[in-house]
């Protein structure tokens, strides 16, 4: 397995917030893998 430093990652990946609110976030090597989401979460929660 291939391991990446964390500046690699934060170059991979990337978010925007569409105009009602929902964020994306999105893998720029692979056009397919995203996700959406009308809420967030703490990470402690």
């Amino acid at each position: 397995m291939e391991s990446k430093t964390d500046t690699e990652s934060d170059e991979r990946y990337g978010a925007i917030e569409t105009a009602d609110g929902d964020l994306v976030i999105y893998d720029r090597d692979e056009e397919t893998a995203w996700l959406q989401s009308n809420r967030t979460v703490d990470v402690s929660a």
